[in-house]
C-alpha cells in the first residue's frame, strides 16, 4: 500500500442533465494518467488533462472547474486499508440513481477495495475487473455492457473479446458506501456480500435509461414507428406526460421537454 492515492472529481453522470454534481474518484498515478489520455480526446476537459499531467510533474497546485466549482485537480488521500476479493457468478437487482431497477449479471469479478477517511466518515471505494457484465433491459434477453458507453467513459477500460462479450474494468475507484464506524467498514472490506458495485452500476444505468428514453421518443417523433407499448411503459416509469413536437427556427423537429432527461 505504498502507492500514493489521490482524490479526483468529474461531473456525475448519474444525475439529471439540468443538475451538475461532482462525482468523487480515487486513483493512483498510473490510473489517473490513463484517464487523462482518454480525456484528451474531449476538448471540454483540456484543463483537467493538463492539470493531471502537470500534477505528476510537480505542479501540485493546479485546479480545474467541475460542476461550476474551481477545485484542485488532485488531492492526496490516506488509505487506511486495502483488500482484494474474487466474486463468482452473480445476478442482482440494482436500483439506479433515478430509483428504477436494473437486473444485473456478471460471470466473475476481481474487486479491489480501499478504505479511506474523508470529511469525518469512513468511505469504502471499489474498483473491479468484470467478466461478462450485462443487464436485462426493457426488451427480453441480456444486454452486454461495454459496446456503447455514455457518461464518464474515460474512467473505464473495456476490451472487446470478439465473441460478443466484453471485459469491463474501471481505472479509478468509486465510492461504495460510507459509515461513521471504522470497525463496521473493516468488516465489510472482507465480506463478499457487501460488494454491490452501486457506484459502478450507477454510472452506466442512470445514463443508459436516460439515453433509451430520448432515443425512443426521438424516433417516435421522427415518425419511424417505434413500439408504442414500449414507449408507454417508459413514460409510465418516468411519469412523463405526452410531449408535443414543435418546429424550431431551422425547421427541425424538437421536443424541448426531452432536454430535462
Amino acid at each position: 500500500m505504498n502507492d500514493p492515492y489521490y482524490e479526483f472529481f468529474l461531473f456525475d453522470p448519474a444525475t439529471p442533465s439540468f443538475v451538475s454534481m461532482p462525482k468523487r474518484y480515487i486513483g493512483n498515478k498510473s490510473g489517473l494518467l490513463a484517464v487523462a489520455d482518454h480525456l484528451a480526446e474531449e476538448e471540454y476537459y483540456k484543463d483537467t488533462v493538463e492539470g493531471i499531467r502537470a500534477f505528476f510533474k510537480g505542479h501540485t497546485d493546479v485546479t480545474h472547474s467541475i460542476a461550476f466549482q474551481t477545485i484542485p485537480v488532485l488531492q492526496p488521500v490516506r488509505v487506511l486499508e486495502k483488500t482484494e476479493l474474487l466474486l463468482g457468478e452473480r445476478e442482482w437487482n440494482h436500483i439506479n440513481a433515478w430509483g428504477f431497477p436494473y437486473h444485473m449479471h456478471f460471470r466473475s469479478a476481481e474487486v479491489s477495495q480501499l478504505l479511506v477517511q474523508l470529511e469525518g466518515s469512513y468511505l469504502r471505494f471499489v474498483r473491479a475487473k468484470i467478466a461478462d457484465f450485462g443487464y436485462r433491459g426493457f426488451r427480453d434477453g441480456w444486454q452486454p455492457i461495454g459496446g456503447f458507453i455514455l457518461g464518464n467513459a474515460s474512467v473505464l477500460n473495456i476490451r472487446d473479446r470478439g465473441d460478443g462479450g466484453y471485459d469491463f474494468s474501471n481505472l479509478l475507484y468509486v465510492c461504495e458506501d460510507a459509515s461513521d464506524s471504522l470497525e463496521e467498514q473493516r468488516q465489510r472490506m472482507r465480506d463478499t456480500n457487501a460488494v454491490v458495485l452501486d457506484g459502478i452500476c450507477d454510472q452506466y444505468s442512470a445514463i443508459r435509461l436516460r439515453f433509451q428514453l430520448c432515443l425512443i421518443l426521438a424516433i417516435k417523433f421522427a415518425g419511424s414507428g417505434i413500439n408504442t407499448q414500449e414507449e408507454q411503459r417508459m413514460r409510465k416509469l418516468l411519469k412523463i406526460q405526452p410531449i408535443q413536437a414543435t418546429k424550431n427556427s431551422y425547421g427541425s423537429t424538437k421536443c424541448s421537454p426531452l432536454d430535462y432527461f
